[in-house]
């Protein structure tokens, strides 16, 4: 599997920018319980049903500097409560070009993550988007190791369907030249290592 990058300028906030580009629908699968973190979550998890959101469709551009990243996904009719929907990018580490993704990186690989969280009424003032480093399933930490190119993201649901993009430095895909797809079903209580996740790396053009 493999997307392409378009070279256009994209507003951020302007969800219908990306026009025309062909979006790729990208198939996602449950984060596998046995790769969670802790027992606690394993056992916990074993027998739940979660990773609800089976595929998202994908689109990129870039104006040179940033690399931006439009996902669009079935939101539930089931409303959220305590937790909100959410998806992100990841980046191939250099040398972790044999790893699966499905684990977003381990302790001796870590991988970047774009995140974009949907923020509720009394969370507006907070940020959408989430500038992380990731050791695996859930554990997740700011990136220390930002440039001057900030990591930006909107989202909004559209005729059922959440539209979101995301925009970060184009050099993260440049030197990663894979990426993976991570997704949230909040209504599904999921967050952390409970997700959906690609199963093979996605190869950037």
């Amino acid at each position: 599997m493999s997307i392409k990058i378009h070279e256009k300028n994209i507003d951020i906030n302007d969800l219908a920018s990306f026009g025309d580009i062909p979006a790729v629908n990208i198939e996602l699968t449950k984060i596998p319980v046995d790769v969670q973190p802790n027992k606690y979550i394993k056992n916990a998890y074993a027998n739940k049903e979660y990773g609800q959101i089976k595929s998202v469709d994908v689109k990129l551009a870039s104006d040179k500097e940033r690399l931006y990243v439009n996902l669009t996904f079935a939101d539930s009719e089931i409303p959220n409560t305590e937790f909100q929907d959410s998806v992100g990018i990841f980046f191939c580490s250099q040398d972790g070009q044999s790893d699966s993704p499905v684990t977003i990186g381990s302790l001796e690989r870590p991988t970047l993550l774009w995140q974009w969280k949907n923020r509720t009424e009394l969370q507006k003032n907070l940020s959408q988007a989430k500038d992380l480093e990731s050791f695996g399933p859930g554990v997740f930490i700011p990136n220390t190791n930002s440039g001057s190119v900030e990591v930006v993201a909107n989202g909004e649901v559209v005729n059922g369907k959440w539209n979101v993009i995301i925009s970060g430095d184009l050099l993260a895909v440049q030197k990663a030249k894979k990426i993976g797809i991570v997704a949230w079903d909040g209504s599904n209580n999921e967050r952390a290592g409970i997700g959906s996740v690609t199963s093979s790396w996605i190869e950037v053009d």
